[in-house]
């Protein structure tokens, strides 16, 4: 098992912004800043997602709540194991949590119990809050102490730190070591333990750095009571941002009750100007109905009238019917009259042609004679 990344949200030194360890190596990694600049509290928040649970209330993790924030504490530790890459994430004192994430695919392999046995099972512990013989933990302060293990574990390990401890401590390597010590420190002290101007100069600069500390104190107290008005104004905007969403919510709701009522008198209205619109078709269907009845009401004096004048015109026509019958009578009289004269101009022509005839023919045979009366004459 070999450690990745650390990363920590809301714990000690670090808020909401959080400190994030990455791309850590195989070997010794050597972590360097100045102090209280949040070392220790790396070590302590790996210690804390490795052997507390994500919903324990012990003492020592409200201890690492972040000073500058309320919220909750947050760890997250990436873990090879056996050549795959593992995430554990844990977050305490408020929405608890915890779980063992597959990286790759961001899919959850075990949560809240389940993955603190995950955990435990790779620590080669039965439980949480119980050492693990693979492991030795030695916080700052403690590194000339000996270790001790819960479990009786790992004493073969311990008698060898007590080697290497010895090793340094004592022999040649030690008279080394101190040599080395006398050598620089004749640069900042005299043969009788007086400071030299190094020193002095080191010691002027640290009483002004204490003075500046001092003063950055007050500036720090004034910031810190900042801080908390700040905190306070936050809070209180938070509580005004709860009314206000609570008052827009129920603006909300009584704008959506309005616009409900508003729409059903919209179909209210439409409803009376269809009603309206059939009331004006009615009245107007009943107004031609009306004129219409006044009109055959009216009817029959027109036709009376009309019946009456078609009547005279019918008379007058009878009356020219008459004439014309009359008149066809006369005619028809007057006709035969002139067949009968025609006739009888007609016989006259023929009597009078057959008399010419006659005569024609009575006058050559009287020629005739005469010829022959004269021939036999001569």
């Amino acid at each position: 098992m070999k450690i990745r990344a650390l990363r920590v949200r809301n714990i000690g030194p670090f808020g909401d912004e959080g400190c994030a360890l990455e791309d850590i190596a195989d070997g010794l990694n050597v972590v360097r800043e100045a102090n209280e600049a949040g070392k220790t509290t790396l070590f302590r928040a790996l210690k804390l997602i490795l052997f507390d649970a994500h919903n324990s209330k012990k003492q020592h993790i409200k201890n690492l709540r972040c000073d500058r924030g309320t919220g909750a504490p947050y760890v997250e530790l990436d873990l090879e194991i056996d050549g795959k890459l593992f995430r554990l994430v844990k977050q305490f004192l408020n929405r608890e949590m915890a779980a063992v994430i597959d990286p790759q695919t961001d899919q959850r392999i075990a949560e809240k119990k389940e993955a603190e046995d995950w955990i435990a099972e790779r620590l080669g512990s039965d439980k949480l809050d119980s050492s693990s013989p693979g492991l030795l933990w030695i916080e700052q302060g403690d590194s000339l102490t000996q270790p001790t293990s819960r479990a009786g574990a790992g004493r073969e390990l311990f008698d060898s730190l007590e080697g290497e401890i010895e090793s340094v401590v004592g022999g040649e390597q030690a008279n080394r070591v101190l040599e080395r010590v006398k050598s620089r420190l004749v640069e900042y002290l005299t043969p009788t333990g007086a400071p030299r101007a190094k020193l002095k100069a080191a010691m002027q600069e640290a009483a002004q750095l204490r003075e500046e500390a001092g003063r950055l104190k007050g500036q720090v107290a004034a910031t810190e009571e900042s801080r908390r008005e700040l905190v306070n104004v936050e809070e209180r905007l938070s509580e005004l941002n709860e009314k206000n969403e609570t008052a827009h919510h129920n603006a909300l709701a009584a704008a959506r009750e309005a616009l409900s009522e508003a729409n059903k008198a919209e179909e209210k209205v439409a409803g009376l100007l269809s009603a309206k619109e059939a009331a004006a078709l009615e009245a107007t269907l009943a107004t031609r109905d009306r004129d219409a009845l006044q009109e055959r009401e009216g009817e029959p004096a027109k036709l009376k009238e009309k019946r009456a004048n078609k009547q005279e015109e019918a008379k007058e026509a009878r009356q020219k019917a008459d004439d014309l019958e009359t008149n066809l009578k006369t005619e028809r009289v007057r006709v035969k009259g002139l067949k009968t004269s025609y006739d009888d101009a007609k016989d006259a022509v023929a009597k009078g042609e057959e008399t010419a005839q006659k005569i024609a023919t009575d006058e050559q045979r009287k020629k005739v004679s005469q010829a022959l009366r004269e021939a036999r004459v001569t």
